[in-house]
């Protein structure tokens, strides 16, 4: 125990005080709001309505294969991943969403945590035929898949909407 001395008096402190003093901890400000929260589930639940299509092409491939990034073979059994190539998924799920109009924020979910499904069925079925239409996949390295990201696809802001009433007489009880 250290002791903090001023003119006659003497105060003790505690290491762990003056650790956090010394090295305070960081604040991240990472907090998504309610609609990139809505957004990354809708993404979520797009992959997971399309996840046999990308099995489909995964079961297809024959055991010799050349990762499409690096062009090196792929050994059996090493980590690999089917990616859309020409066409990011983002970009494959954004121009679907245009095509019928609507933002991330107007599709509803529903199901448990890990297998969301959209409330319209409809939309549903709609959003599988068009991603096997506009998809086209290659089997690469996971590594590499991983470092490439959405070829620097961003999505517009405005495609994934807002929460918040468009009406002016309606007032916002968020305090």
């Amino acid at each position: 125990m250290l002791s903090l001395e001023r003119g006659p008096t003497r105060q003790p402190v505690s290491k762990a005080k003056l650790i956090d003093a010394l090295y305070p901890a960081k604040k991240i400000a990472t907090t998504a709001t309610p609609e990139e929260k809505h957004f990354n589930a809708v993404k979520a639940a797009m992959r997971y309505a399309v996840k046999h299509q990308l099995q489909a092409f995964r079961d297809a491939c024959g055991p010799a294969n050349i990762c499409y990034l690096t062009g090196l073979k792929l050994r059996p059994y090493s980590k690999t991943d089917v990616d859309h190539i020409g066409m990011p998924f983002s970009e494959i799920a954004d121009k679907f969403l245009q095509s019928q109009n609507l933002r991330y924020t107007d599709i509803t979910l529903k199901g448990p945590p890990t297998a969301k499904v959209f409330t319209d069925t409809l939309l549903w079925v709609k959003w599988i035929d068009f991603h096997e239409e506009k998809a086209k996949f290659a089997l690469v390295c996971s590594s590499a898949n991983r470092s490439k990201g959405s070829d620097g696809y961003s999505v517009d802001s405005a495609l994934i909407g807002s929460f918040q009433s468009e009406d002016p007489d309606c007032m916002s009880l968020d305090f």
